[in-house]
């Protein structure tokens, strides 16, 4: 009885394993500064291409840069939001302070495709990651197959003005049949924690919300093939949480991404990016250059046989906002009677 229920367990488990053994990994980052050489981990990685990112330079056989792309909404800080079509515009959404746009509207995805589309495929990206494909559902008034059609015309556009372009939809269930031969992949944001932008906190997930998400997902990846991607939000604080969340996903069979709320953070996923960093704050003042100091006598070489890099910082300067558990192992505190100095680090 026990040898049968043993293989009955491991002829469910293995199809969900070799799903997943057949997935990329994927790691979503909209900061400044991405740190690439840590990305390098995942297969597919989603910047934000307005902070300057070099897709040629980074791409290598086993990582790839894709480019994030609001198709839905705009928002003001984008270089060519003032002139978009007056005929393309919606709705407002204020919980993000960004505009809706009409999908409908054959003006706007010329205009997608020319000044959007166009430049980043000239830079180098190959791949691009399409998001807020659902946001006309947010307006008062909207025909909900007009925007659908012109999702899916963008699309078949996007194919035949870029050959081999690669997509991944966020979202945009209702018109996967019809495309599913032009997609890499489904996200969906928010499938066991997530982020209430109103009220600007975390939040879980209820469980009808889930479940419904879930089958969607299910439906996507059972019927049609197409692997799905979760990305939930958790205080990058919280590293058990998010760790947590991401074992939860995978389990499912699904992509696991668990980042912060503005994705600027080095979250986690199919795969966790051990830091190797160690923030060492010393005073500046102690000595003449770095290698003088007794923090970088004492601590460098046992720090660098452990395997780790010293990153020093000067309490005298502004320390970086980010000194956080996805990109530091540790913090060193070398003040050597500097107390009035280290006002910065209390605060």
């Amino acid at each position: 009885m026990k040898r049968t229920l043993l293989l009955l367990l491991l002829l469910c488990l293995c199809p969900l394993s070799a799903a997943l053994a057949d997935t990329p990994t994927v790691a979503l980052f909209y900061g400044p500064n991405a740190p690439l050489d840590e990305l390098k981990a995942f297969d597919i990685v989603v910047v934000d291409p307005d902070h300057g990112d070099d897709p040629v330079r980074y791409r290598k056989s086993y990582s790839e840069l894709y480019a994030y792309v609001g198709v839905g909404e705009a928002h003001p800080s984008r270089t060519w939001f003032k002139d978009i079509p007056g005929t393309a515009r919606l709705a407002d959404n204020r919980d993000w302070g960004s505009l809706i746009l009409d999908l409908s509207q054959p003006v706007w995805s010329e205009f997608l495709l020319d000044r959007v589309f166009a430049p980043l495929w000239q830079k180098g990206y190959r791949g691009f990651f399409l998001d807020t494909l659902d946001s006309y559902r947010l307006a008062r008034q909207f025909d909900e197959d007009a925007q659908q059609a012109g999702l899916v015309a963008l699309i078949e556009r996007l194919h035949q003005r870029f050959p081999g372009i690669q997509l991944i939809l966020n979202r945009g269930f209702d018109i996967v049949p019809r495309v599913k031969d032009k997609i890499r992949m489904v996200a969906a944001e928010s499938l066991f924690q997530g982020w209430d932008a109103s009220r600007k906190r975390y939040v879980a997930v209820k469980a009808e919300d889930r479940e419904w998400l879930l089958g969607e997902l299910r439906k996507i990846r059972d019927l049609h093939g197409i692997p799905v991607l979760a990305i939930d939000y958790v205080s990058p604080q919280n590293r058990v949480r998010m760790r947590e969340t991401a074992a939860q996903i995978q389990a499912l069979g699904v992509i696991p991404w668990v980042t912060d709320a503005a994705l600027s953070t080095l979250g986690l996923g199919g795969r966790e990016v051990v830091p190797r960093r160690i923030a060492v704050l010393y005073d500046a003042r102690e000595a003449p250059a770095l290698n003088y100091t007794t923090a970088h006598r004492f601590l460098e070489m046992p720090i660098n046989h452990l395997g780790y890099i010293a990153e020093y910082l000067d309490v005298g300067q502004a320390l970086p906002p980010d000194i956080l558990p996805d990109k530091y192992a540790g913090i060193v505190f070398w003040l050597t009677g500097a107390a009035p100095r280290a006002k910065a680090v209390n605060e």
